[in-house]
């Protein structure tokens, strides 16, 4: 690979108090190169406008010509022979197992599922347990793939940290409103904080006080958050305030189609397809046996 220098460095920095996926990656692999941009890492031919495979490592980019001589059989996915056994780079996370037009010229069918298959699979390609804090707490392997398998699992997790309310299923990024509702009472993390999504409003959802979007929700699902309320909500929506009899017949959060018109502009979730009825039969099977 004449011109071309490659320097790989693989570092498990520490988690810094601001995450930010766009700078937080538990790999950092470069290249140095001094070639014209845009041609292939491997024949130098091309330009920016070549159709190329991009290595999940360390970014080599190779044409068409060169990506088997490159990245031979991929064992672990679309890696340079060089960069096989090496963690991926975590921006590249959200592409593993999409398969490119130019792989799909390349591979025959068996092959091109081989080959994502090995790359969403693989374990070195997974996401390190130990940089996933869940409530303060990070993650085992177990919990880790507790996480991953269950029914409604977090989209697109990464290295960082995220609070997770285990009796509704809120999941969100540590200091922000909620992004996700995933399965419940997962035995992942440690007990909320109060503070987890960073809210201000005085109103607490099982523990953890509630943003001003939530708050807005709350009122136009017709929940009364007079005074310093603290609601019980659980992964169906049904709800009561701390201390007081639930009032049977009542509706639920996500009953009306106003609030999920709400969440939808203020960017909240809404329970996933067939969670709310899973739930209901969770509890009607509880309630016969």
């Amino acid at each position: 690979m004449a011109g071309l220098l490659r320097k790989l460095r693989s570092t498990v920095p520490a988690i810094p108090d601001n995450d930010d996926d766009e700078n937080f990656n538990i790999t950092d692999y470069s290249i140095a190169r001094n070639v014209k941009k845009g041609v292939c890492y491997r024949c130098l031919k091309g330009n920016r406008f070549t159709e190329k495979e991009v290595c999940i490592v360390c970014g080599a980019k190779h044409c068409y010509n060169c990506v088997l001589r490159a990245m031979g059989s991929m064992p672990e996915g679309r890696k340079c022979v060089t960069c096989i056994g090496f963690r991926i780079n975590e921006k590249r996370r959200g592409t593993l197992g999409m398969c490119s037009r130019l792989l799909k010229r390349l591979l025959n069918d068996l092959e091109v599922k081989r080959v994502m298959k090995a790359e969403v699979l693989c374990e070195v390609n997974q996401v390190p347990p130990a940089l996933v804090f869940v409530n303060d707490e990070p993650l085992s392997i177990e919990g880790l793939v507790q996480l991953q398998n269950c029914k409604h699992p977090p989209k697109n997790l990464r290295p960082g940290r995220y609070w997770y309310d285990k009796v509704s299923g809120f999941w969100g990024k540590e200091g922000q409103k909620p992004s996700q509702i995933i399965s419940p009472e997962l035995k992942v993390g440690g007990n909320i904080n109060r503070k987890a999504s960073n809210g201000n409003t005085n109103v607490l959802i099982n523990s953890r006080e509630i943003t001003k979007e939530e708050l807005w929700m709350l009122k136009v699902a017709g929940v009364t958050c007079e005074g310093q309320p603290h609601f019980w909500v659980s992964a169906n929506g049904e709800y009561q305030e701390e201390g007081q009899n639930p009032l049977v017949g009542r509706s639920k959060i996500w009953d009306k189609t106003r609030t999920k018109m709400v969440c939808a502009v203020l960017s909240l979730p809404v329970p996933p397809a067939g969670a709310v009825r899973g739930s209901q039969n969770r509890r009607q099977h509880s309630h016969q046996s």
